[in-house]
């Protein structure tokens, strides 16, 4: 009983000590010369460095098991405004029994499906505070004794993420697809490179810039609302030149000294390169310089479509992949070892894929996603940062979730999208310099080659994984008839309104209220990552059954004035809660750790076993919102992934689930149909209309 209730508790996302590595840092003489001679260059940047601004850390490679506490003394070491502030932020609260009781029963009451049932939750709920006396005293002792961070984040780093066992890709990562570079030149009119070049080579200037400031410490600390509270940096440590390592039952993160490894990461039909994009100095490479490499690479793969494909096997269940690489080094020895280091230890992995995507939304998603089958062999999913570029030069930034969040990667983002290809190309003369290139397996292919035990399980691999791709679908859709500036001229909050439109096309969608959540960042406190907020509440129930299973464009003045105040009321009640949550005060984690704390054959408290409260955590409807909007999976399989951005003037979300579920389109209808019913009762010119 206790290993389900911490599973169910694991559902609630919106998906130990380090050791210093024996082994010394590769150096990048072990590999092979350049692809094409290098030449010494100088950055194009404007705020280029002429002396190395990165320290080189205290150990070549540190190995996490999850615990922030453990690689903190990297802050101290790196200094600068990145980590300014984290020795004055607070800890992250521990809410009272009473107050969580408070938070929760709001949000499931509206899911009783029978008085019996209702009754049932109400007496747990009372029972609850003398039942968790003992788990909260417990939890409350562990708070006191961790002075130095969150009570909550190495038990949630490694159960909710290193733990868990399934593949990766779908079930963890998440994608944001990036603006269009209006500035790029027709494919026709560049004689040297192809598109996915060129806005790769921007995209890796953006990058380059970004670890400079990251490395460095010298990146601006995030803070948040007009009080400008300090948010906690420490995922930050965990972005660049890391990367995730599978082990049997629990994975583990390696960092690498950024001071050590200039290269990146460069995938292009299944093969793999290690490109250098910095400089001495940590400044990116000229532009044109980093256009040939990547085409040079393009050229290559191209020409040698026979390697094997390794990359697939990062999408296997975590404990066939732990077991896939103890063989991948048994049997590539040294060489394999090295390889997998240089990927390991890359700043960033640029995907590029040569065939250009229909210009229709829903066909891109799977590239984005998962690599469909034609571009998968072109992912390492361990990696933190991977830049996928297509054959038309549309961008997406693909991330592993396990310890860095969606906030911290929109700053690259951010930094991508402001680069331009006319801008660098305008402040960069040509060159017919490369960079330092070479093949990341090129010494241990034919022994992959040779390895029929390899090859038969990498053909298992990639089966298994063509087979996940079917069993997911995804809908990419844009809503243009309105989006934020709409609603705040109506006074409504962007966001709890649309997670109003999210209830009801759920409603719709399922014939009843389901539980929905979304994140809430607490990151004001040290170590700090989500909190769920639960959407559903007595007023969400109260506007849903009165909007009903079906719309209605056209409604009298009485019944329009009453939907709208029912409206009101739910924006109201979720941003209270949103409210709260920041702040630490959500039920979710609270009973997450509760649970953590049940000793072996103590008796569970009975809310934690109770029907309504296990389906008022069933999340049929995970849901996030980012300015770059996110695409992730569902969480239960009856259910949908969902993220949202309201830009100004339109509405971008992404919904996915289950392939058998057969829901994905249809809720995406919903929303639209949702959308335009709300603009409805908003606009009274609409109605006319």
């Amino acid at each position: 009983e206790k290993q389900m209730i911490i599973l169910l508790m694991t559902l609630l996302v919106d998906v130990a000590a380090f050791h210093v590595s024996p082994r010394q840092p590769l150096h990048r003489n072990k590999l092979q010369p350049p692809l094409r001679p290098q030449t010494v260059s100088s950055s194009s940047s404007t705020t280029a460095s002429t002396t190395r601004v990165i320290k080189p850390w205290p150990e070549p490679i540190v190995r996490s098991n999850g615990d922030y506490r453990e690689e903190a003394y990297l802050e101290q070491h790196i200094g600068g405004p990145l980590y300014s502030e984290q020795c004055n932020l607070p800890l992250l609260p521990v809410p009272s029994l009473d107050q969580s009781i408070k938070q929760f029963l709001p949000t499931a009451l509206p899911l009783a499906e029978s008085k019996k049932e209702e009754d049932a939750l109400l007496q747990a709920c009372k029972d609850f505070p003398q039942q968790a006396k003992s788990l909260q005293q417990r939890l409350e002792a562990r708070s006191a004794s961790m002075k130095d961070s969150s009570w909550l984040q190495h038990w949630w780093n490694k159960i909710g993420y290193l733990q868990l066992r399934d593949p990766t890709v779908i079930n963890v990562s998440y994608f944001f697809p990036l603006k269009d570079d209006e500035t790029l030149p027709s494919s026709k009119d560049s004689l040297n490179s192809s598109l996915p070049a060129m806005r790769g080579a921007c995209a890796l200037t953006a990058i380059a810039e970004y670890r400079k400031d990251v490395c460095s410490g010298q990146f601006p600390i995030e803070r948040f609302g007009s009080k400008k509270i300090p948010l906690c940096s420490a995922q930050y440590k965990y972005h660049l030149h890391s990367c995730r390592i599978p082990d049997v039952g629990t994975d583990r993160y390696e960092l690498h000294d950024p001071s050590l490894h200039k290269h990146c990461i460069v995938a292009c039909e299944g093969q793999f390169f290690a490109m250098d994009f910095v400089d001495d100095c940590d400044n990116p490479l000229p532009l044109s310089q980093l256009e040939n490499g990547l085409q040079l690479c393009i050229d290559l793969a191209k020409g040698n479509q026979n390697e094997p494909q390794l990359g697939f096997f990062t999408t296997s269940n975590r404990d066939e992949w732990a077991k896939n690489r103890k063989l991948l080094l048994s049997e590539g020895g040294e060489a394999m070892n090295d390889a997998l280091e240089t990927i390991q230890s890359a700043a960033a992995v640029i995907c590029l894929n040569e065939e250009a995507s229909s210009s229709a939304l829903d066909d891109f998603g799977p590239d984005y996603w998962h690599g469909g089958k034609t571009s998968t062999m072109n992912r390492w999913f361990d990696k933190p940062i991977q830049i996928v570029c297509q054959g038309n030069g549309r961008l997406a930034y693909m991330g592993e979730h396990s310890m860095v969040d969606g906030m911290p990667t929109m700053r690259v983002c951010d930094r991508i999208d402001e680069v331009k290809y006319s801008m660098l190309s305008s402040q960069s003369e040509k060159s017919e310099d490369f960079p330092f290139i070479t093949a990341v397996f090129d010494e241990s292919t034919n022994l992959v080659k040779t390895s029929h035990t390899i090859q038969d399980t990498l053909e298992k691999v990639k089966r298994d994984f063509h087979n996940l791709v079917e069993e997911n679908e995804m809908t990419i859709r844009v809503f243009d008839a309105y989006g934020e500036e709409f609603l705040k001229s109506a006074s409504l909050a962007p966001d709890a309104f649309m997670q109003m439109v999210l209830q009801l096309a759920s409603y719709r969608l399922f014939g009843k209220q389901v539980a929905i959540y979304e994140p809430s960042n607490v990151r004001s406190f040290l170590h700090g990552r989500t909190e769920t907020s639960r959407s559903v509440s007595p007023a969400s129930r109260a506007f849903v059954d009165r909007m009903g299973l079906q719309p209605e464009m056209n409604v009298d003045s009485e019944a329009r004035e009453d939907k709208l105040s029912l409206l009101k009321t739910a924006i109201w009640a979720h941003s209270k809660y949103l409210n709260k949550a920041s702040k630490g005060l959500g039920c979710d984690r609270h009973f997450f750790g509760l649970s953590m704390l049940l000793h072996d054959n103590e008796l569970m408290p009975t809310l934690f076993n109770d029907p309504l409260f296990k389906r008022s955590c069933h999340w049929q409807v995970s849901s996030s919102t980012l300015p770059h909007v996110p695409g992730f999976g569902c969480v239960v399989d009856d259910g949908v992934g969902v993220g949202y951005n309201l830009d100004s003037y339109r509405v971008e979300f992404i919904v996915a689930a289950r392939t058998k579920a057969n829901i994905a389109h249809r809720f995406g209808n919903l929303i639209e149909e949702a959308l335009h019913e709300l603009k409805c009762l908003i606009d009274e010119d609409e109605v006319e209309k």
